[in-house]
């Protein structure tokens, strides 16, 4: 009885430690974590991986800006910051349009893509492939930048 009573304690404690460990580690992604700047924040944040070719493959990079101020923000343009280690292996647009407002307390999902040349890569740089952006810069309507940075 004691032994099972034991083996219970310790396989919840391990259970137990091994979910904190993954919460506080989601908690240094920008998935998870609300990064705000002037009541402009990123609320979500996420990627998809597709293939086109043998040679190259696309990444969907998704954002969420999210408006915590009282007043409709306009949303020129965001400017995504890559690695230098990987800018000759990547096309991509340096600046994305996105012309929108988002009203107080609105959320608006931002996407684009980028194409890396993966002939000269190996599989395990392909999948650390999402660490390349490093910021985004927003543009807002009154010719002000917000940059937002990740840590990597």
């Amino acid at each position: 009885m004691f032994k099972k009573a034991l083996r219970w304690y310790i396989v919840t404690f391990v259970v137990v430690t091994y979910l904190v460990v993954v919460a506080i580690g989601y908690n240094n992604d920008w998935a998870t974590r609300r990064i705000e700047y002037a009541g402009l924040s990123i609320s979500g944040w996420d990627y998809e991986l597709s293939e086109i070719d043998s040679d190259k493959i696309k990444f969907t990079y998704k954002l969420t800006l999210a408006n915590n101020d009282k007043q409709i923000d306009f949303i020129k343009s965001i400017k995504p910051g890559y690695k230098m280690e990987v800018e000759n292996i990547i096309d991509y647009d340096k600046s994305i349009l996105v012309n929108t407002d988002i009203k107080p307390d609105e959320e608006k999902e931002i996407s684009w893509d980028i194409i890396v040349n993966t002939r000269d890569l190996k599989s395990v740089e392909i999948k650390e492939i999402s660490g390349f952006l490093t910021n985004i810069e927003v543009s807002v309507g009154n010719n002000t930048s917000y940059s937002f940075f990740i840590n990597n």
